[in-house]
């Protein structure tokens, strides 16, 4: 076991096993990306963004302190906020209150999705193929499914979901080929 810090140092009850199945550490980051999920679109920004530090301490703690990847995962959350921010500035999400940028629970949620590229979604980065298609098909559900939970609704439900599917289809690939990156570079 690497060392921990004093953060990551409970003795009792020690939350989380070692790991010696990379399958159930896989399941488990994914797992507590949907937790965080339902938890963002459900509750307040103070909720999203209790959640999304309760996972980052648990990522740095029994995931990765890469530099690499926690380097992967402040860009990956800035690009799609970003991104997420002028769907808001062009009418294609409306989210009460706010005409300009997307809410704080949507960067939340982009920065716990980035904790899981490099281990839940870690086989996308050996088929690219794949990952285009899954982007084009699961994400735009996710907003599908956050705007019937949240406070976000699509001005035009056909045309939002279009437009997320063309976005996650280039997307997902990419985020997949920087997360081969960061793993590659962390062998050397």
């Amino acid at each position: 076991m690497n060392e921990r810090s004093a953060l990551c140092r409970w003795s009792w009850p020690n939350p989380v096993p070692e790991w010696s199945n990379s399958a159930v550490k896989a399941a488990l980051n994914g797992l507590l990306f949907q937790l965080g999920w339902l938890v963002a679109v459900q509750g307040s920004s103070r909720y999203a963004l209790l959640a999304t530090a309760v996972l980052l301490v648990l990522h740095w703690c029994y995931w990765s302190r890469s530099r690499r990847e926690w380097g992967l995962i402040m860009a990956v959350a800035a690009a799609g906020y970003a991104i997420d921010s002028v769907l808001v500035w062009q009418g294609v999400f409306l989210v009460a209150g706010n005409e300009w940028v997307a809410p704080l629970w949507l960067l939340c949620i982009w920065v716990m999705f980035a904790t899981t590229l490099c281990h839940a979604f870690a086989f996308l980065q050996r088929n690219l193929g794949l990952a285009m298609l899954l982007g084009a098909v699961f994400p735009p559900f996710s907003y599908w499914a956050g705007e019937k939970l949240a406070p976000l609704e699509f001005s035009d439900s056909v045309i939002a979901l279009g437009v997320l599917a063309v976005i996650w289809a280039i997307l997902l690939p990419l985020l997949a080929l920087s997360a081969r990156h960061v793993e590659e570079g962390s062998k050397q």
